[in-house]
């Protein structure tokens, strides 16, 4: 059985992305272990991230030397970063490459591969992957890499999925809409034109608007408990980060969609990719624009509820974890 090595940010946070490429690597017939960068680390590493060290020459070696042990115990034949490459230098790449004969990816979720050790690893990579198509076209048109594809966000059907929920879970977890995130300004000021709007505000820094504050739940979400939420949500809705990404799309609006829920998304180009705009995904342009169009979803029902549907068939047919590990290891010619 061929293996996996992803090295990955591990943390319970509001994603489980780490978790969720590692089951779809399992279900194509695949080995898949974790190095974790930031959770369940060795006492010197621990040490030295609650110091605020991370990052530093020692980190680095103590870091490496752990990355170095586990791919001797493995021998993967293939090395996966997931989110961001963090803290693996060119030397690590060629070790990696050089020792073991694997590949070396990355899977880019953000746009922090010009930060200065990152750029230095671009031109040892096999192939870079990212979460977003203005990033692809950048690193095709200006960067030394051997190769760059677009990797969309996607949904596990296993984790995503509708729910019967009790009147109890309804009344916690619903509302008619709902964002859960981090509370940017520009998204901080969009949610405080919803006047009258019954919301729920999930994720952290809501609490920062004296507006906001009475809708936000300031409690860890993941896994189950974010499903219930998109379950008993009428309508869910999607903003981007301006730091993150340029075309780019979130998970949120595939997991909303795998849920059986509504979305409405703010319009972005990998966006058209994925989803026919209009029949499987509405988009907004501004704030007095999404209030009217929840205003007029939560009016029109059945509507809601067909485009739900439409988006869920889309998500499972084309885009679930297993489809995209497929897209791996055909571009990287290991399938």
């Amino acid at each position: 059985m061929p293996t996996v090595l992803i090295v990955a940010g591990t943390q319970v946070t509001t994603s489980d992305l780490h978790l969720l490429f590692h089951r779809a690597f399992e279900a194509v017939g695949w080995r898949s272990v974790f190095v974790s960068h930031d959770s369940h680390l060795p006492p010197g590493e621990q040490v030295l991230l609650q110091s605020g060290l991370a990052g530093s020459r020692l980190h680095g070696a103590l870091f490496d030397r752990r990355l170095r042990r586990v791919a001797r115990e493995v021998r993967p034949e293939l090395v996966l970063i997931n989110g961001s490459n963090w803290y693996l230098g060119p030397d690590i790449v060629r070790h990696l490459q050089s020792r073991h004969g694997c590949q070396v990816v990355l899977n880019e979720q953000h746009l922090q591969v010009f930060q200065p050790h990152q750029a230095a690893c671009l031109p040892l990579y096999d192939h870079v992957f990212a979460q977003d198509g203005g990033l692809v076209a950048l690193l095709r048109a200006s960067s030394p890499v051997r190769g760059a594809s677009l990797l969309g966000p996607a949904c596990d059907p296993r984790e995503h999925r509708p729910l019967a929920l009790t009147p109890e879970e309804q009344a916690e977890y619903g509302a008619d809409v709902c964002y859960l995130g981090w509370a940017y300004p520009h998204r901080i000021e969009l949610f405080e034109a919803l006047d009258g709007v019954d919301m729920k505000l999930w994720g952290l820094g809501w609490d920062a608007s004296e507006k906001l504050r009475p809708f936000f739940r300031p409690e860890p979400v993941f896994g189950l408990k974010k499903t219930k939420i998109y379950n008993a949500t009428r309508v869910n809705v999607n903003v981007q980060s301006t730091h993150y990404q340029l075309d780019g799309v979130t998970c949120r609006p595939f997991e909303v969609a795998a849920c059986g829920g509504f979305c409405l998304a703010e319009p972005r180009r990998d966006l058209q990719r994925f989803f026919r705009i209009g029949d499987e995904m509405v988009v907004f342009e501004d704030a007095a624009d999404l209030k009217a169009r929840i205003a007029y979803y939560l009016a029109h029902e059945e509507e809601r509820r067909e485009i739900a549907a439409r988006a869920r068939a889309r998500v499972l047919a084309e885009h679930t974890y297993e489809h995209r590990v497929r897209q791996v290891l055909q571009v990287l010619r290991l399938d």
